[in-house]
């Protein structure tokens, strides 16, 4: 047995794989070559997504190996790249995208494990703080939350401390500043901190990864397709429901291009913040 398992596109997506690379080693062993299709800021090597040491770039000699499979998540297809007909046929675009990621364990009649693994680098935290990354993908900027720093001067009035993370230019104006660290890093910030608030970007997954209580706010993607009930759990989501265009990523990354308003992103900062205060004070509600 010999696979070759590709992660690809964001780190969120990344991350929602996670479970299916440790349930697939659990089952066959150390005989999965992994391989990415990008490269996070030169730090492959170190990014912490499996604990594999085998990790490389993606290079045209690993696909022309011999493999029993190539798992390309949500896809699996044989070693000579053709895909499993009966797999893809049962992908439905309205299930979650960690449930198609699993489908392939129930496809190769594996039991459905959901096993949380990350690796991470110790830096200097401080004592009690929520960490908060108003995030997004490069061509995915509506997903930030532009009152964001509101929030954070919420919390911090109201005694909580606040932390940033992601690149440095989503630095929270009066947060603690984490923001430029390695993945690696990061992860060890989410996890020292009381609680995570973000958007639907890839730390929020790395929150959920971890079991962190938390809040995602859901501009304009779809909950239904980013948020798993069993992966999630610990994360609640907020967004708005009186708006006929939500989510509009009606298909998948099918997005509107006319959108003048994005009004997805019109949240009172003063309901983000309650709900959060409820959560670190542990009276949030499980979604």
């Amino acid at each position: 047995m010999k696979i070759l398992f590709l992660y690809n596109l964001g780190i969120g997506n990344c991350i929602q794989m996670i479970p299916l690379y440790n349930a697939l080693e659990k089952h066959y062993g150390r005989v999965i070559d992994v391989g990415y299709l990008l490269n996070y800021g030169g730090d492959v090597k170190n990014a912490g997504i499996t604990p594999n040491p085998v990790i490389e770039p993606l290079v045209p000699q690993m696909v022309r190996g011999d493999y029993d499979y190539i798992i390309r998540p949500p896809f699996i297809q044989s070693g000579n790249g053709d895909f499993f007909a009966k797999h893809v046929d049962n992908m439905r675009e309205q299930d979650s995208e960690f449930e198609r990621n699993m489908r392939i364990l129930d496809f190769l009649g594996i039991e459905r494990e959901i096993i949380r693994t990350w690796r991470m680098k110790e830096v200097k935290t401080p004592k009690d703080y929520v960490v908060l990354h108003n995030g997004c993908a490069k061509g995915w900027e509506a997903k930030r939350y532009p009152k964001m720093e509101v929030v954070a001067y919420l919390l911090q009035k109201a005694g909580i401390q606040c932390a940033s993370i992601g690149a440095p230019e989503e630095y929270i104006h009066g947060t603690e500043n984490f923001t430029g660290l390695k993945l690696t890093e990061t992860a060890y910030v989410i996890s020292k901190a009381t609680a995570y608030l973000g958007t639907d970007t890839g730390s929020y997954h790395i929150a959920a990864l971890m079991e962190k209580p938390g809040l995602a706010i859901f501009t304009k993607t779809d909950i239904g397709k980013c948020w798993d009930k069993d992966f999630h759990h610990t994360i609640e989501t907020i967004q708005r429901v009186d708006l006929d265009c939500i989510p509009c990523m009606k298909g998948y990354h099918h997005m509107p291009v006319d959108c003048n308003t994005y009004s997805c992103q019109d949240i009172a900062p003063e309901l983000i913040s309650e709900r959060l205060m409820a959560i670190v004070e542990g009276d949030g509600n499980e979604c």
